[in-house]
């Protein structure tokens, strides 16, 4: 986004890790214009605040991207601590909430875009994933229901990723302790894509204005196909799963 000339807010709650970004883009993009605010996307108030010191430091705001993410890799008949549901829906499902509302008059406003970083599971269940697919769902459908609601005032990107490398997410994702796996994560198959080409992926579609992009894109026939061929999905869902392999 950086190379493309967006005037740039990051937020997350690691500030060093804000800092290491800020460098990246920079070395890049020497006069890229960047804002730093540290927060969760659990706390409403952090949200607004970065909204504000957005506001305050470009005058407007026309693209929120909800990316904050929390995974988890564990049956459900062996979770021992079901906190870890409620850990997945405060940042994927209310973290989304949190920053829509915030933001949302601002878009309104400028007409702008909000740019979901969803997942495949989304729309369909996958082993091992039963509280992420569900809270990633329950944001869709709260977009979903948001987009009729607004009537066009606010234009809208869903962004389906497969599974994805170059990120620390399967490093973060819980357990059935409830915390994170760590070296106990699974490593990557031949089928997940790098994280530069997911972002550049993304940033492609934003400015062809799309509605939705599925990364890879194959990805896009299981979701057209899931009404006639659902038990066929579920076993190639099932063997993706499967060739997951531990670290």
């Amino acid at each position: 986004m950086a190379r493309c000339g967006a005037r740039l807010a990051l937020c997350a709650r690691d500030g060093g890790g804000l800092d290491e970004t800020v460098r990246l883009c920079l070395q890049q993009t020497p006069a890229a214009a960047i804002l730093s605010v540290p927060g969760d996307v659990t706390q409403p108030a952090e949200c607004a605040d970065m909204v504000q010191k957005t506001i305050a430091a470009y005058g407007g705001l026309d693209i929120l991207v909800i990316n904050a993410g929390m995974s988890m890799w564990a049956r459900f008949d062996t979770i021992s601590d079901l906190g870890l549901f409620e850990k997945l829906i405060d940042v994927n499902y209310l973290g989304g909430i949190n920053c829509v509302h915030a933001a949302l008059p601002h878009l309104v406003r400028s007409e702008g875009l909000i740019v979901n970083i969803s997942t495949a599971q989304a729309w369909t269940g996958m082993p091992y994933h039963t509280g992420y697919a569900a809270s990633k769902a329950a944001l869709q459908i709260f977009l979903d229901a948001l987009d009729m609601e607004l009537q066009g005032s606010v234009r809208f990107l869903g962004v389906y990723p497969g599974w994805i490398r170059g990120t620390d997410l399967r490093e973060h994702a819980l357990g059935q302790d409830g915390q994170p796996l760590g070296d106990q994560r699974r490593s990557h198959s031949s089928e997940s894509v790098t994280a530069e080409e997911c972002s550049s992926a993304i940033v492609r579609a934003i400015q062809k204005n799309k509605h939705s992009i599925f990364i890879p894109r194959k990805l896009r026939l299981l979701y057209l196909l899931r009404p006639v061929a659902f038990p066929i999905i579920r076993r190639v869902l099932s063997g993706a799963v499967r060739t997951q392999k531990r670290s």
